[in-house]
């Protein structure tokens, strides 16, 4: 079975929505895919990490990918 990779999936996620992502939505998602309860504190850090790579950006509580 194949490791699931939640900075994958929130990418995924953020690139099908024009209007960006907030982080409540994000738990929401990574929860069902994965069938395990993440924290907040836990989805701040794939954030952040994904952030320090310019690969998404926070916008007024949103997410959304970078344009580099």
């Amino acid at each position: 079975m194949e490791k699931f990779d939640e900075r994958k999936a929130i990418l995924k996620l953020i690139l099908s929505s024009k209007k960006g992502v907030p982080k409540e939505n994000i738990i929401e998602y990574l929860d069902y895919n994965n069938k395990v309860k993440y924290s907040d504190n836990e989805v701040e850090v794939f954030l952040a990490d994904l952030n320090g790579q310019n690969k998404v950006k926070n916008i007024e509580g949103f997410w959304f990918l970078s344009k580099e």
